[in-house]
């Protein structure tokens, strides 16, 4: 005779009749036990926190935030399709070259410098591709003068700790100033966007 058939009819007559329940409440138990990081994210002094009440928390916390944003981002998508703004997959890839050799020169290599700040590769591609939109949309007339170049010079020289005006000097303060006012503008066009947008949250 087997002997795990000889095993079961030494069981108990309660546990035969119970045995396939038993056998399904374990392994209930067992897949609640592997996939608890779905259902409690922390145990105090023998209490849960739940998962749950971890992204009702979060959402209270910084869902009004992030909610904000995604809104910010859609309108953005929108008025580049309404303005024919189509950023291309090279423009991007050649940003994220500059940014690999810019990484190389601090011997450091681009994915763990990304790793570090909790971002990815495609989340970066994401923020490149917001930000080259919003220059398209917003930077077409901006202009930084010479004079413009001169008087920030001037007004911080101190700041900049630089003995003679150099063409590297006047190039990094152009663009500085440049970069200042496509800020600007874009915050704008975002706050016009907004204003002039039918928006309903239900968050």
């Amino acid at each position: 005779m087997n002997a795990k058939f000889k095993t079961l009819k030494k069981l108990p007559l309660w546990f035969k009749a119970q045995w396939k329940k038993i056998v399904v409440i374990v392994g209930v138990v067992g897949l609640l036990w592997y996939f608890k990081g779905f259902l409690v994210v922390s145990w105090v002094n023998n209490q849960p926190v739940t998962r749950w009440a971890f992204t009702q928390e979060l959402q209270k916390q910084a869902g009004r935030q992030v909610l904000d944003t995604l809104v910010i981002k859609e309108l953005i998508s929108q008025e580049a399709k309404k303005q024919n703004v189509k950023i291309t997959d090279e423009a991007i890839q050649e940003q994220i070259k500059g940014l690999e050799d810019m990484a190389k020169e601090q011997e450091a290599e681009l994915d763990d410098l990304l790793e570090a700040q909790g971002m990815t590769r495609n989340e970066l591609i994401e923020e490149i591709k917001l930000q080259k939109t919003l220059e398209a949309l917003v930077g077409k007339d901006i202009e930084v003068t010479d004079d413009e170049v001169n008087q920030y010079i001037e007004t911080n020289k101190d700041y900049l700790g630089e003995e003679e005006v150099t063409d590297e000097l006047i190039s990094n303060v152009r663009e500085q100033l440049k970069q200042q006012k496509l800020s600007q503008k874009a915050q704008d066009l975002i706050g016009e966007l907004q204003l002039n947008a039918k928006i309903v949250n239900w968050l």
